[in-house]
Protein backbone atom coordinates (compact mmCIF):
# COMPACT_ATOMS: atom_id res chain seq x y z
CA UNK A 1 0.00 0.00 0.00
CA UNK A 2 2.80 2.12 0.78
CA UNK A 3 4.61 1.71 -2.10
CA UNK A 4 1.47 2.26 -4.04
CA UNK A 5 1.00 5.85 -2.62
CA UNK A 6 4.91 6.57 -3.46
CA UNK A 7 4.62 5.51 -6.78
CA UNK A 8 2.45 8.38 -8.49
CA UNK A 9 4.93 10.86 -6.50
CA UNK A 10 7.97 9.64 -8.02
CA UNK A 11 6.32 9.79 -11.11
CA UNK A 12 5.31 12.97 -10.19
CA UNK A 13 8.91 14.05 -9.21
CA UNK A 14 10.50 12.61 -12.34
CA UNK A 15 7.51 15.04 -14.31
CA UNK A 16 8.80 18.09 -12.60
CA UNK A 17 12.52 17.25 -13.23
CA UNK A 18 11.75 17.28 -17.12
CA UNK A 19 10.13 21.12 -16.71
CA UNK A 20 12.26 22.11 -13.74
CA UNK A 21 14.88 23.46 -16.62
CA UNK A 22 12.69 26.08 -18.25
CA UNK A 23 11.54 27.10 -14.35
CA UNK A 24 15.13 27.79 -14.10
CA UNK A 25 14.89 29.90 -17.46
CA UNK A 26 12.19 31.65 -16.75
CA UNK A 27 13.68 32.64 -13.36
CA UNK A 28 16.70 33.90 -14.74
CA UNK A 29 15.16 35.53 -17.94
CA UNK A 30 12.81 37.67 -14.72
CA UNK A 31 16.22 38.57 -12.79
CA UNK A 32 17.45 39.67 -16.61
CA UNK A 33 14.37 41.98 -17.45
CA UNK A 34 13.87 43.05 -13.38
CA UNK A 35 17.60 44.60 -13.35
CA UNK A 36 16.17 47.39 -16.03
CA UNK A 37 12.00 46.92 -15.18
CA UNK A 38 11.45 46.42 -11.78
CA UNK A 39 12.59 45.07 -8.01
CA UNK A 40 9.31 42.89 -7.97
CA UNK A 41 10.43 40.78 -11.25
CA UNK A 42 14.00 40.16 -9.33
CA UNK A 43 12.58 39.05 -6.12
CA UNK A 44 9.72 36.90 -8.11
CA UNK A 45 12.85 35.66 -9.97
CA UNK A 46 14.90 34.57 -7.35
CA UNK A 47 12.57 33.22 -4.64
CA UNK A 48 11.14 30.96 -8.17
CA UNK A 49 15.08 29.76 -8.71
CA UNK A 50 15.35 28.82 -5.35
CA UNK A 51 12.34 27.25 -4.99
CA UNK A 52 13.02 25.37 -8.17
CA UNK A 53 16.39 23.80 -7.01
CA UNK A 54 14.77 22.46 -3.77
CA UNK A 55 12.06 21.14 -5.39
CA UNK A 56 14.03 19.64 -8.12
CA UNK A 57 15.87 17.24 -5.44
CA UNK A 58 18.84 15.49 -6.51
CA UNK A 59 20.62 17.09 -3.69
CA UNK A 60 23.56 14.55 -3.25
CA UNK A 61 24.38 15.04 -7.05
CA UNK A 62 24.09 18.38 -6.56
CA UNK A 63 26.73 18.54 -3.34
CA UNK A 64 29.24 16.76 -5.55
CA UNK A 65 29.21 19.51 -8.26
CA UNK A 66 29.17 22.35 -5.47
CA UNK A 67 32.56 20.39 -4.27
CA UNK A 68 33.42 20.42 -8.00
CA UNK A 69 33.34 24.21 -8.55
CA UNK A 70 34.61 25.98 -5.23
CA UNK A 71 36.27 27.92 -6.95
CA UNK A 72 33.11 29.40 -7.99
CA UNK A 73 30.92 29.33 -5.35
CA UNK A 74 33.66 30.71 -2.75
CA UNK A 75 31.92 34.68 -3.56
CA UNK A 76 29.24 33.58 -1.91
CA UNK A 77 31.56 34.14 1.11
CA UNK A 78 30.65 37.57 1.00
CA UNK A 79 27.61 37.16 2.46
CA UNK A 80 29.18 34.37 5.21
CA UNK A 81 31.82 37.09 6.69
CA UNK A 82 29.11 39.60 6.74
CA UNK A 83 26.66 37.02 8.88
CA UNK A 84 29.97 36.35 11.20
CA UNK A 85 30.20 40.86 11.07
CA UNK A 86 26.34 40.01 13.33
CA UNK A 87 28.39 38.75 16.38
CA UNK A 88 29.78 42.39 16.50
CA UNK A 89 26.57 44.02 16.05
CA UNK A 90 24.61 45.74 18.50
CA UNK A 91 22.13 46.71 16.00
CA UNK A 92 20.61 43.19 15.04
CA UNK A 93 17.66 44.28 13.29
CA UNK A 94 19.20 46.69 10.79
CA UNK A 95 22.04 43.96 10.32
CA UNK A 96 19.17 41.31 9.38
CA UNK A 97 17.90 43.99 7.06
CA UNK A 98 21.73 44.20 5.57
CA UNK A 99 21.65 40.51 5.44
CA UNK A 100 18.42 40.43 3.80
CA UNK A 101 19.72 42.55 0.92
CA UNK A 102 22.79 40.58 0.13
CA UNK A 103 21.40 37.41 0.06
CA UNK A 104 21.36 37.28 -3.89
CA UNK A 105 24.75 36.46 -3.35
CA UNK A 106 24.17 32.86 -2.13
CA UNK A 107 22.98 32.61 -5.83
CA UNK A 108 26.43 30.99 -6.42
CA UNK A 109 26.32 28.12 -4.31
CA UNK A 110 22.71 27.33 -5.57
CA UNK A 111 23.78 27.72 -9.66
CA UNK A 112 27.24 26.06 -9.23
CA UNK A 113 25.44 22.47 -7.52
CA UNK A 114 23.35 22.27 -10.54
CA UNK A 115 25.25 20.44 -13.25
CA UNK A 116 22.09 20.52 -15.63
CA UNK A 117 22.05 24.05 -15.02
CA UNK A 118 25.52 24.93 -15.94
CA UNK A 119 25.78 22.39 -19.29
CA UNK A 120 22.40 23.77 -20.67
CA UNK A 121 22.34 27.67 -19.92
CA UNK A 122 24.90 29.69 -22.17
CA UNK A 123 25.63 33.34 -21.57
CA UNK A 124 24.69 34.47 -24.97
CA UNK A 125 21.10 33.99 -24.63
CA UNK A 126 20.37 35.96 -21.21
CA UNK A 127 23.21 38.31 -23.01
CA UNK A 128 20.59 39.43 -25.44
CA UNK A 129 17.45 39.72 -23.25
CA UNK A 130 19.27 42.07 -21.09
CA UNK A 131 20.55 43.91 -24.53
CA UNK A 132 17.12 44.18 -25.79
CA UNK A 133 15.38 44.67 -21.95
CA UNK A 134 18.67 48.09 -21.56
CA UNK A 135 17.39 48.81 -25.40
CA UNK A 136 13.75 49.41 -24.39
CA UNK A 137 13.88 50.98 -20.42
CA UNK A 138 16.78 53.50 -22.49
CA UNK A 139 14.14 54.40 -24.80
CA UNK A 140 10.74 54.22 -22.47
CA UNK A 141 12.97 56.36 -19.54
CA UNK A 142 14.47 59.03 -21.88
CA UNK A 143 10.47 59.94 -23.35
CA UNK A 144 9.35 59.24 -19.91
CA UNK A 145 11.60 62.32 -18.21
CA UNK A 146 11.58 64.05 -21.74
CA UNK A 147 8.53 64.95 -21.90
CA UNK A 148 6.37 63.86 -19.15
CA UNK A 149 8.16 66.32 -17.01
CA UNK A 150 8.82 69.97 -19.06
CA UNK A 151 10.74 71.58 -16.29
CA UNK A 152 13.56 69.51 -15.40
CA UNK A 153 16.90 70.53 -15.28
CA UNK A 154 20.62 69.02 -14.88
CA UNK A 155 19.77 68.39 -10.95
CA UNK A 156 16.50 66.14 -12.32
CA UNK A 157 18.59 63.79 -14.01
CA UNK A 158 19.10 61.32 -11.39
CA UNK A 159 15.20 60.63 -12.07
CA UNK A 160 16.15 59.13 -15.42
CA UNK A 161 16.04 55.30 -14.35
CA UNK A 162 13.11 53.57 -14.36
CA UNK A 163 14.45 51.18 -10.81
CA UNK A 164 16.75 52.25 -8.72
CA UNK A 165 19.66 55.08 -9.22
CA UNK A 166 21.70 56.47 -12.45
CA UNK A 167 24.66 54.90 -11.18
CA UNK A 168 23.53 51.57 -11.25
CA UNK A 169 21.51 51.98 -14.61
CA UNK A 170 25.09 53.62 -15.59
CA UNK A 171 26.95 50.34 -14.80
CA UNK A 172 24.12 47.83 -16.34
CA UNK A 173 24.26 50.46 -19.64
CA UNK A 174 27.40 50.01 -19.99
CA UNK A 175 27.39 45.78 -19.98
CA UNK A 176 24.53 46.08 -22.50
CA UNK A 177 27.33 48.34 -24.93
CA UNK A 178 30.27 46.21 -24.94
CA UNK A 179 28.23 43.27 -24.95
CA UNK A 180 26.40 44.45 -28.02
CA UNK A 181 30.00 45.47 -29.77
CA UNK A 182 31.43 41.93 -28.77
CA UNK A 183 28.49 39.96 -30.25
CA UNK A 184 28.99 42.57 -33.33
CA UNK A 185 32.69 41.71 -33.85
CA UNK A 186 32.46 38.11 -32.65
CA UNK A 187 29.48 36.32 -33.88
CA UNK A 188 30.31 36.50 -37.87
CA UNK A 189 27.62 34.06 -38.35
CA UNK A 190 24.51 36.58 -37.06
CA UNK A 191 22.92 38.41 -40.39
CA UNK A 192 23.62 41.94 -41.36
CA UNK A 193 20.14 42.55 -39.29
CA UNK A 194 20.76 42.03 -36.60
CA UNK A 195 24.22 43.79 -36.81
CA UNK A 196 22.36 46.80 -37.78
CA UNK A 197 20.34 46.57 -34.87
CA UNK A 198 23.12 46.00 -32.81
CA UNK A 199 25.40 48.70 -33.92
CA UNK A 200 22.57 51.30 -33.44
CA UNK A 201 22.00 50.29 -30.07
CA UNK A 202 25.70 50.86 -29.03
CA UNK A 203 25.47 54.00 -30.33
CA UNK A 204 22.00 54.95 -28.52
CA UNK A 205 23.13 53.13 -25.60
CA UNK A 206 26.22 55.42 -25.97
CA UNK A 207 23.98 58.74 -25.68
CA UNK A 208 21.93 57.98 -24.03
CA UNK A 209 24.77 56.64 -20.97
CA UNK A 210 25.63 60.66 -21.27
CA UNK A 211 22.29 61.42 -20.50
CA UNK A 212 22.49 60.04 -17.34
CA UNK A 213 24.89 62.12 -16.04
CA UNK A 214 26.69 59.36 -14.04
CA UNK A 215 30.61 59.66 -13.22
CA UNK A 216 31.01 56.11 -12.84
CA UNK A 217 29.30 55.19 -15.51
CA UNK A 218 31.48 57.55 -18.04
CA UNK A 219 34.77 56.59 -16.24
CA UNK A 220 33.92 52.86 -16.45
CA UNK A 221 32.88 53.39 -20.32
CA UNK A 222 36.07 54.72 -20.91
CA UNK A 223 38.15 52.45 -19.11
CA UNK A 224 36.34 49.54 -20.97
CA UNK A 225 36.87 51.45 -24.05
CA UNK A 226 40.63 51.36 -23.44
CA UNK A 227 40.23 47.69 -22.69
CA UNK A 228 38.70 46.50 -25.50
CA UNK A 229 41.07 48.09 -27.76
CA UNK A 230 43.91 46.56 -25.89
CA UNK A 231 42.26 43.03 -26.29
CA UNK A 232 42.03 43.55 -30.12
CA UNK A 233 45.21 44.78 -30.44
CA UNK A 234 47.24 43.36 -28.13
CA UNK A 235 49.87 41.93 -30.88
CA UNK A 236 50.09 45.06 -32.81
CA UNK A 237 52.31 47.01 -31.86
CA UNK A 238 51.87 50.13 -34.19
CA UNK A 239 48.52 50.10 -33.80
CA UNK A 240 48.63 50.14 -29.64
CA UNK A 241 51.57 53.51 -30.23
CA UNK A 242 48.83 54.68 -32.24
CA UNK A 243 45.60 54.00 -29.42
CA UNK A 244 48.08 55.58 -26.77
CA UNK A 245 48.63 58.48 -28.55
CA UNK A 246 44.91 59.29 -29.60
CA UNK A 247 44.16 58.87 -25.64
CA UNK A 248 46.88 60.96 -24.71
CA UNK A 249 45.40 63.65 -26.99
CA UNK A 250 42.09 63.39 -25.83
CA UNK A 251 43.09 63.73 -22.11
CA UNK A 252 44.51 66.55 -22.88
CA UNK A 253 42.17 68.13 -24.57
CA UNK A 254 39.86 67.06 -21.63
CA UNK A 255 41.78 68.72 -19.14
CA UNK A 256 41.92 71.52 -21.32
CA UNK A 257 37.99 71.95 -21.80
CA UNK A 258 38.13 71.46 -17.54
CA UNK A 259 40.52 74.02 -16.92
CA UNK A 260 38.74 76.39 -19.01
CA UNK A 261 35.48 75.75 -17.30
CA UNK A 262 37.18 75.91 -13.86
CA UNK A 263 38.64 79.39 -15.29
CA UNK A 264 35.06 81.04 -16.37
CA UNK A 265 33.47 79.76 -12.58
CA UNK A 266 36.19 81.75 -10.82
CA UNK A 267 35.66 85.26 -13.18
CA UNK A 268 33.63 87.47 -11.27
CA UNK A 269 32.04 90.94 -12.40
CA UNK A 270 33.91 93.77 -11.70
CA UNK A 271 31.62 95.75 -8.90
CA UNK A 272 32.93 99.52 -7.44
CA UNK A 273 30.96 98.29 -3.96
CA UNK A 274 31.08 101.87 -2.54
CA UNK A 275 29.36 103.24 -5.17
CA UNK A 276 25.94 100.46 -5.60
CA UNK A 277 23.11 102.72 -6.04
CA UNK A 278 20.43 102.77 -2.44
CA UNK A 279 17.49 103.10 -4.68
CA UNK A 280 15.46 100.99 -7.34
CA UNK A 281 13.56 103.02 -10.13
CA UNK A 282 10.49 102.68 -8.12
CA UNK A 283 12.21 104.56 -4.82
CA UNK A 284 12.36 101.38 -2.93
CA UNK A 285 15.59 100.59 -0.84
CA UNK A 286 17.78 98.36 -1.97
CA UNK A 287 19.70 95.62 0.24
CA UNK A 288 23.40 95.12 -0.36
CA UNK A 289 25.42 92.82 1.21
CA UNK A 290 29.20 93.07 0.31
CA UNK A 291 30.44 90.80 2.88
CA UNK A 292 29.58 87.70 1.58
CA UNK A 293 30.02 87.88 -1.82
CA UNK A 294 28.28 84.72 -3.00
CA UNK A 295 28.26 84.64 -6.76
CA UNK A 296 26.03 82.56 -9.92
CA UNK A 297 27.25 82.23 -12.85
CA UNK A 298 30.36 84.88 -12.08
CA UNK A 299 27.49 87.40 -10.74
CA UNK A 300 27.28 88.41 -7.11
CA UNK A 301 23.74 87.18 -5.38
CA UNK A 302 23.48 89.78 -2.60
CA UNK A 303 23.58 93.24 -3.92
CA UNK A 304 20.62 94.62 -5.96
CA UNK A 305 18.04 92.86 -3.68
CA UNK A 306 14.66 94.51 -3.05
CA UNK A 307 12.94 91.88 -1.71
CA UNK A 308 9.66 93.98 -1.38
CA UNK A 309 9.53 94.64 -5.23
CA UNK A 310 10.27 90.85 -5.67
CA UNK A 311 7.50 89.35 -3.41
CA UNK A 312 5.01 91.96 -5.68
CA UNK A 313 6.07 91.23 -8.71
CA UNK A 314 6.01 87.62 -8.18
CA UNK A 315 2.86 87.28 -6.28
CA UNK A 316 1.04 88.57 -9.94
CA UNK A 317 2.53 85.51 -12.02
CA UNK A 318 2.64 82.43 -9.37
CA UNK A 319 0.37 80.38 -6.33
CA UNK A 320 3.47 79.46 -4.69
CA UNK A 321 3.77 81.62 -1.38
CA UNK A 322 6.83 84.16 -2.07
CA UNK A 323 7.95 83.38 1.54
CA UNK A 324 7.72 79.72 1.52
CA UNK A 325 9.11 76.91 -0.48
CA UNK A 326 9.51 75.69 -4.01
CA UNK A 327 8.63 71.89 -5.09
CA UNK A 328 12.22 71.48 -3.81
CA UNK A 329 11.48 72.12 -0.82
CA UNK A 330 14.03 75.14 -0.72
CA UNK A 331 13.53 78.34 0.31
CA UNK A 332 11.60 79.82 -3.10
CA UNK A 333 12.81 83.48 -2.70
CA UNK A 334 16.73 82.61 -2.33
CA UNK A 335 15.75 80.79 -5.65
CA UNK A 336 14.20 83.40 -6.94
CA UNK A 337 17.10 85.29 -6.28
CA UNK A 338 19.84 82.99 -7.11
CA UNK A 339 18.28 82.67 -10.81
CA UNK A 340 17.94 86.26 -11.09
CA UNK A 341 21.60 86.34 -10.69
CA UNK A 342 22.36 83.78 -12.86
CA UNK A 343 21.28 85.94 -15.77
CA UNK A 344 23.22 89.15 -14.46
CA UNK A 345 19.59 90.35 -13.81
CA UNK A 346 18.79 93.01 -10.72
CA UNK A 347 16.65 91.29 -8.05
CA UNK A 348 13.60 94.09 -8.17
CA UNK A 349 11.08 94.84 -10.66
CA UNK A 350 12.92 96.17 -13.24
CA UNK A 351 14.93 92.36 -13.37
CA UNK A 352 11.91 90.39 -12.73
CA UNK A 353 10.20 91.67 -15.73
CA UNK A 354 13.05 89.98 -17.78
CA UNK A 355 11.86 87.03 -17.06
CA UNK A 356 9.66 84.36 -19.41
CA UNK A 357 7.05 82.16 -18.46
CA UNK A 358 9.21 78.97 -18.47
CA UNK A 359 11.93 80.97 -16.50
CA UNK A 360 8.89 81.19 -13.94
CA UNK A 361 7.92 77.68 -14.30
CA UNK A 362 11.56 76.32 -13.53
CA UNK A 363 11.78 78.66 -10.51
CA UNK A 364 8.97 77.43 -9.10
CA UNK A 365 10.30 73.75 -9.50
CA UNK A 366 13.48 75.25 -7.54
CA UNK A 367 16.00 75.52 -10.58
CA UNK A 368 18.20 78.12 -9.01
CA UNK A 369 20.14 78.65 -12.30
CA UNK A 370 18.95 79.29 -15.79
CA UNK A 371 22.46 77.05 -17.02
CA UNK A 372 21.06 74.26 -15.22
CA UNK A 373 17.47 74.40 -17.50
CA UNK A 374 20.31 73.19 -20.16
CA UNK A 375 20.08 69.77 -18.70
CA UNK A 376 22.32 67.68 -21.40
CA UNK A 377 24.76 70.56 -21.28
CA UNK A 378 28.01 69.17 -20.36
CA UNK A 379 29.02 72.50 -19.72
CA UNK A 380 26.03 73.10 -16.90
CA UNK A 381 27.04 69.18 -15.30
CA UNK A 382 30.65 70.68 -14.84
CA UNK A 383 29.20 73.89 -13.36
CA UNK A 384 26.82 72.12 -11.43
CA UNK A 385 29.50 69.97 -9.69
CA UNK A 386 31.92 72.98 -9.20
CA UNK A 387 29.38 75.23 -7.65
CA UNK A 388 28.82 72.38 -4.85
CA UNK A 389 32.06 72.16 -3.96
CA UNK A 390 32.61 75.77 -3.88
CA UNK A 391 29.72 76.10 -1.55
CA UNK A 392 30.75 73.36 0.49
CA UNK A 393 34.26 74.80 0.79
CA UNK A 394 32.79 78.16 1.95
CA UNK A 395 29.82 76.62 4.07
CA UNK A 396 31.06 73.63 5.15
CA UNK A 397 27.90 72.63 4.21
CA UNK A 398 26.95 69.79 1.72
CA UNK A 399 22.91 69.54 2.69
CA UNK A 400 21.53 68.17 -0.88
CA UNK A 401 24.64 68.23 -2.80
CA UNK A 402 25.31 64.81 -4.24
CA UNK A 403 29.27 65.29 -4.79
CA UNK A 404 30.12 67.33 -1.32
CA UNK A 405 28.32 64.96 0.57
CA UNK A 406 30.48 62.33 -0.93
CA UNK A 407 33.55 64.23 0.43
CA UNK A 408 31.06 64.55 3.96
CA UNK A 409 30.88 60.48 4.30
CA UNK A 410 34.26 60.12 3.22
CA UNK A 411 36.02 62.08 6.21
CA UNK A 412 33.34 60.38 8.87
CA UNK A 413 34.10 56.92 7.17
CA UNK A 414 37.79 57.53 8.05
CA UNK A 415 37.48 58.75 11.57
CA UNK A 416 35.44 54.88 11.91
CA UNK A 417 38.21 53.24 10.52
CA UNK A 418 40.79 54.65 12.73
CA UNK A 419 38.37 53.83 16.12
CA UNK A 420 37.60 50.31 14.91
CA UNK A 421 40.67 49.33 12.24
CA UNK A 422 40.84 45.98 13.84
CA UNK A 423 37.55 44.25 13.79
CA UNK A 424 35.35 47.13 12.51
CA UNK A 425 31.75 48.24 13.95
CA UNK A 426 30.16 44.82 12.97
CA UNK A 427 27.17 44.45 10.08
CA UNK A 428 24.14 46.36 11.38
CA UNK A 429 26.05 49.33 13.01
CA UNK A 430 27.56 50.89 10.37
CA UNK A 431 24.98 53.56 9.75
CA UNK A 432 24.80 54.32 13.15
CA UNK A 433 28.29 54.80 13.14
CA UNK A 434 28.43 56.82 10.52
CA UNK A 435 25.13 59.21 11.84
CA UNK A 436 27.19 59.28 15.25
CA UNK A 437 30.43 60.43 13.85
CA UNK A 438 28.94 63.01 11.65
CA UNK A 439 27.42 64.53 14.78
CA UNK A 440 30.63 64.32 17.15
CA UNK A 441 31.76 66.37 13.72
CA UNK A 442 29.20 68.90 13.86
CA UNK A 443 27.80 68.10 10.25
CA UNK A 444 26.00 70.76 8.86
CA UNK A 445 24.09 67.85 6.69
CA UNK A 446 20.33 67.80 7.29
CA UNK A 447 19.23 64.63 8.99
CA UNK A 448 17.59 63.09 5.89
CA UNK A 449 20.71 63.26 3.92
CA UNK A 450 22.89 61.35 6.02
CA UNK A 451 23.85 57.79 4.49
CA UNK A 452 27.05 56.01 4.62
CA UNK A 453 30.23 56.39 2.83
CA UNK A 454 29.42 55.96 -1.46
CA UNK A 455 32.95 53.17 -1.09
CA UNK A 456 31.95 49.31 -1.32
CA UNK A 457 35.53 48.93 -0.35
CA UNK A 458 35.47 51.34 2.58
CA UNK A 459 31.83 49.96 3.59
CA UNK A 460 33.69 46.33 3.76
CA UNK A 461 35.93 47.71 5.74
CA UNK A 462 33.98 49.98 8.38
CA UNK A 463 31.91 46.96 8.88
CA UNK A 464 34.30 44.02 8.82
CA UNK A 465 38.04 46.05 10.19
CA UNK A 466 41.35 45.10 8.76
CA UNK A 467 41.37 41.20 8.86
CA UNK A 468 37.76 41.29 7.04
CA UNK A 469 38.40 43.38 4.50
CA UNK A 470 41.55 41.37 3.50
CA UNK A 471 39.34 38.43 3.18
CA UNK A 472 37.05 40.69 1.84
CA UNK A 473 39.74 41.53 -1.27
CA UNK A 474 40.64 37.82 -1.38
CA UNK A 475 37.55 36.23 -2.04
CA UNK A 476 36.47 39.21 -5.16
CA UNK A 477 39.97 38.80 -6.95
CA UNK A 478 40.36 34.92 -6.08
CA UNK A 479 37.82 33.66 -8.53
CA UNK A 480 39.20 35.39 -11.44
CA UNK A 481 42.94 34.17 -11.35
CA UNK A 482 41.54 30.33 -9.80
CA UNK A 483 39.17 30.52 -13.51
CA UNK A 484 42.30 32.01 -15.73
CA UNK A 485 39.43 34.33 -16.91
CA UNK A 486 42.16 37.14 -18.45
CA UNK A 487 41.15 35.70 -21.64
CA UNK A 488 37.20 35.41 -21.57
CA UNK A 489 36.35 39.45 -22.73
CA UNK A 490 32.70 39.53 -21.06
CA UNK A 491 33.74 38.27 -17.77
CA UNK A 492 36.86 40.84 -17.31
CA UNK A 493 34.50 43.39 -18.82
CA UNK A 494 31.36 42.67 -16.39
CA UNK A 495 34.49 42.16 -13.24
CA UNK A 496 35.90 45.81 -14.43
CA UNK A 497 32.42 47.27 -14.36
CA UNK A 498 32.09 46.01 -10.88
CA UNK A 499 35.64 46.75 -9.24
CA UNK A 500 35.06 50.19 -10.89
CA UNK A 501 31.47 50.58 -9.40
CA UNK A 502 33.12 49.79 -5.63
CA UNK A 503 34.75 52.97 -5.48
CA UNK A 504 31.91 55.22 -6.11
CA UNK A 505 29.18 52.88 -5.15
CA UNK A 506 27.88 50.85 -2.71
CA UNK A 507 27.37 48.18 -5.17
CA UNK A 508 26.77 45.10 -2.73
CA UNK A 509 24.10 47.07 -0.39
CA UNK A 510 21.73 47.59 -2.61
CA UNK A 511 19.08 45.04 -3.91
CA UNK A 512 19.89 45.79 -7.68
CA UNK A 513 23.59 46.19 -7.26
CA UNK A 514 24.30 42.81 -5.48
CA UNK A 515 21.75 41.45 -8.06
CA UNK A 516 22.78 42.68 -11.12
CA UNK A 517 26.33 40.83 -9.45
CA UNK A 518 25.37 37.39 -8.69
CA UNK A 519 23.46 36.85 -11.63
CA UNK A 520 26.43 37.92 -14.46
CA UNK A 521 28.75 36.13 -12.37
CA UNK A 522 27.03 33.06 -12.59
CA UNK A 523 26.52 33.11 -16.17
CA UNK A 524 30.35 34.19 -16.93
CA UNK A 525 32.01 31.48 -14.26
CA UNK A 526 29.83 28.47 -14.66
CA UNK A 527 27.94 28.93 -17.91
CA UNK A 528 29.95 27.75 -21.46
CA UNK A 529 31.15 30.83 -22.77
CA UNK A 530 33.75 31.70 -25.64
CA UNK A 531 37.24 32.86 -24.91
Amino acid sequence: MAEFKLLPLKRLHIGYQRISLYIYFLSLALIASGLLFSRAMISIGFISFMANWILEGNYSEKWHTLKSNRAGMIISAIFFIHLLGMLNTQNISYGMGELRVKLPLLLPLFYGSSKKLIKAIKPDYFLYLFIAAALFASIISFLKFEYNYEYQTVEDLNRMALVGENIQLSLFINLSIFSSLYFLIKQIHLSFFIKLLLLLNAIWQIIYLYLLNSLTGYISFIILLIFSALFVLKYKKRMLFLLGFIIFSIGFLLTLYLQNEINKFDQVQKIDFKNLPKYTINGNEYFHDTVGKRTENGYYIDIYVCREELKKEWEKVSYLDFTGPDRKGQNLSETLIRYLSSKGLSKDSVGFHSLATKDISFIENGCANFKYTNKFSLESRIYNILWQLNKYNKTGNATAQSVSQRIEFLKASLIIIKENFWFGVGTGDVMDEFNQTLEKTGTKLEKKYRNRVHNQYIVAFTALGFFGFIIFLFITFYPFFKFKMWGNYLFITFYLIILISYFTDNTLETQMGVSFFSFFYCLFCFSKSEK
